[in-house]
């Protein structure tokens, strides 16, 4: 637990040192950040983000998966209805990997980010397979 707990914080000192970086929620538990765009994602769109994070992430081997559930020794993706609005989120578990490796998630889930971000909202149609 203790592990989760830090890599939570970390998570949120990165993700709030991020200019333009993506909305982040955040909870007293420690167990997931919700993250967000400008523009609030549909349940639909929350949903491809969520899957495709998860599959271009995982494809570069870091420990990530489309999972609606915790996985403690991977960080898991899935869409969420907003705590504080009526949109949705992706919402990314934290587990209880080393730090230098999730360090790693952090960074990439950030550039994931920034490289699907288009005008304050996620541009899922790039790298879509035609």
């Amino acid at each position: 637990m203790a592990a989760i707990l830090r890599n939570y914080r970390r998570a949120l000192e990165f993700f709030k040192s991020i200019p333009h970086g993506p909305l982040v929620e955040h909870f007293s538990h420690g167990l997931y950040v919700k993250l967000g765009s400008v523009q609030e994602f549909t349940e639909e769109s929350a949903r491809e983000a969520a899957e495709r994070m998860s599959n271009d992430l995982s494809e570069r081997g870091l420990p990530m998966r489309h999972a609606g559930s915790f996985g403690f020794d991977f960080a898991a993706a899935e869409w969420c209805q907003s705590s504080v609005s009526r949109g949705y989120r992706v919402r990314l578990s934290v587990p209880d990997l080393p730090t230098v490796l999730w360090d790693d998630v952090l960074q990439a889930v950030a550039e994931w980010w920034r490289a699907h971000q288009g005008s304050g909202s996620v541009d899922l149609s790039r790298g879509r397979d035609v």
